[in-house]
């Protein structure tokens, strides 16, 4: 149609409807760079029945750093493994803890940004066990929330700072808070860690694929018989604990995203990787939304996809954010993308009943719980 043939009221609508087309625009993008960005928004990608690659490059994908990570860290994980051996029992293993939660669920807590979404919910969980990155000690603390065990799995020192990193107090307040708390701990941990942490300890080795690395190990412990399969990630130790120590079902995964959000952080909280913004691949989140991550962190992803496609179990991802499970063509059905508060309501509804039969109104009248 030619300019001069379009009326006065077609251009004023044209007009108000690129208007609109803009404001939705803007208030996407505002949505995107919101620090919380809570499930409701958004839809879940459809479900697909299996990846689209194989297993096998599920776990190729996952363990392809694993020789540059043994050369780089070998010297420093013979070393704390030797001064923890001196100073500690590190035959309090984790395997004290067997089986103390079987046939229950257990939730394992990351430390990704969308735990901002839904941490809180963790407070009244009503006896659910949390297992949690320790990096989320001091978050956890600040908003009340009280892990059954922490786990920390690194050899560096970062390990000891980032304790009190998602806080708001000092750092000594955190530490005299630990004296009622379980730590599952690597052999390879720094000793300074365990010297500072007041609670009961826990122990594990994680387990490198080189025997002769084992072999070293082993000459200073006298052998070691309590090993994790960590998948390179503290996250992945904690599913291992909940597993196959603890004897968790269905497993529970919050704060899993192993990516940034959408506003660029990577944590819950204020961190410095929030600034290590570089060398980064783009992924499919379980919304279908791009987001960035590092390689690693996508191995890690696929190995908690390995994991639900090969081992017996029911997972639920319920980061409500995230990659895993997630690919651009649906989202995995062995790894359940629900809501936390879904999650928690399956197994805390019957506790409404007791409280709704004393109301007056429903006074000899039959009460349904739904």
């Amino acid at each position: 149609m030619p300019e001069n043939d379009v009326s006065e009221s077609q251009k004023i609508a044209l007009s108000q409807a690129n208007a609109a087309l803009a404001k939705e625009l803007e208030q996407t993008k505002a949505k995107l760079a919101s620090a919380v960005m809570f499930t409701e928004d958004l839809q879940y990608q459809q479900t697909i029945d299996g990846p689209p690659v194989s297993v096998d490059q599920l776990w190729s994908n996952c363990t392809q750093g694993d020789k540059i990570t043994i050369d780089s860290w070998w010297d420093t994980w013979l070393k704390n493994t030797e001064a923890n051996a001196k100073e500690f029992d590190i035959h309090d293993t984790a395997m004290l803890e067997w089986d103390k939660f079987s046939y229950q669920p257990v939730i394992i807590a990351g430390s990704g940004p969308s735990l901002r979404k839904n941490a809180h919910l963790l407070k009244d969980r009503q006896g659910i066990c949390l297992v949690s990155c320790l990096h989320n000690y001091g978050y956890f603390e600040d908003i009340g929330v009280k892990a059954d065990y922490y786990l920390t799995l690194d050899a560096g020192d970062i390990v000891i700072p980032e304790l009190s990193q998602g806080g708001a107090k000092d750092e000594e307040h955190y530490w005299k808070s630990t004296e009622d708390k379980t730590l599952l701990a690597s052999i390879t941990t720094p000793p300074q860690l365990i010297r500072q942490w007041l609670g009961k300890v826990r122990w594990y080795s994680a387990a490198p694929a080189n025997m002769d690395y084992h072999a070293k190990s082993n000459a200073i412990t006298g052998g070691y018989d309590c090993f994790f399969n960590i998948g390179g990630n503290a996250l992945a130790a904690c599913l291992y604990f909940g597993k196959a120590i603890l004897g968790g079902n269905p497993i529970v995964l919050v704060g899993a995203d192993c990516a940034f959000g959408y506003n660029k952080k990577f944590h819950p909280f204020d961190s410095p990787y929030d600034k290590q913004f570089s060398g980064l691949i783009t992924a499919i989140d379980c919304f279908g939304n791009r987001v960035y991550t590092w390689p690693s962190y996508f191995g890690f992803k696929n190995w908690f996809e390995h994991v639900a496609l090969t081992r017996p179990g029911i997972y639920i991802n319920a980061t409500e954010g995230g990659i895993v499970g997630a690919f651009a063509e649906g989202n995995l059905k062995q790894v359940m993308q629900m809501p936390l508060s879904m999650v928690l309501d399956g197994y805390t509804v019957h506790k409404k009943l007791p409280d709704a039969l004393k109301k007056p109104e429903y006074k000899n009248k039959p009460v349904l719980l739904f």
